[in-house]
């Protein structure tokens, strides 16, 4: 997932996001009350979820340091 574009303006923060499975979109946020709006999408196409890789999280020791990765 990641956040770039970040705004805000009084109790409202607008931003583009996206995740592993959403393509990017425009959303405001309200602090107050922590609700969360899409306002549009950068793509109406729809992809089924058993196409789309989800990284996992993993933590290994590599030199005697812990080190950690996504798989």
């Amino acid at each position: 997932s990641y956040i770039t574009q970040v705004r805000g303006a009084g109790e409202r923060i607008a931003f583009v996001g996206a995740a592993p499975d959403a393509a990017e979109a425009v959303y405001t946020l309200e602090l107050p009350s922590q609700h969360l709006q899409m306002l549009r999408k950068s793509s109406d196409l729809e992809v089924d979820a058993g196409y789309i890789s989800t990284p996992q999280a993993v933590s290994f020791e590599s030199d005697g340091e812990e080190v950690h990765g996504f798989f």
